[in-house]
């Protein structure tokens, strides 16, 4: 019975090791935790709008999430704009629900026509 129940516990944790959940690479986390190193574009503000750069397009949620959680933080923008005032004001603009600490797809996708230049929405 003893060696059973410790087969099952090493079957468990060589499946788990292996693929058992959704784990980020070293580089991945490397760029969150040193965010110049990942920089892949810039923000910069002009009156109410933002202007954002980016090699990918602006105005996708996924182009912003990650590590693909179904959530920005505040991290992951700085990540890729930068570690700046801008960046900053931007991550609060987009957050309409600021307790929680992270932009969801609904915030993302109800503030961003209005407020980042590339992705203005100009049927109003």
């Amino acid at each position: 019975m003893e060696v059973k129940v410790m087969l099952c516990f090493v079957l468990f944790a060589c499946v788990w090791y292996a693929d058992g959940c959704h784990r980020p690479s070293i580089r991945h986390l490397r760029s969150l935790e040193y965010p110049a190193e990942r920089q892949e574009g810039s923000v910069e503000k002009n009156g109410g709008h933002y202007s954002v750069t980016l090699q990918a397009h602006p105005c996708r949620f996924d182009t912003y999430d990650a590590d693909r959680d179904g959530e920005i933080s505040k991290r992951e923008v700085q990540a890729i704009l930068g570690i700046a005032g801008e960046t900053d004001s931007l991550f609060a603009e987009l957050n309409i629900m600021p307790d929680d600490g992270v932009i969801k797809p609904e915030e993302f996708y109800a503030k961003v026509p209005q407020i980042i230049t590339q992705c203005l929405d100009t049927t109003n």
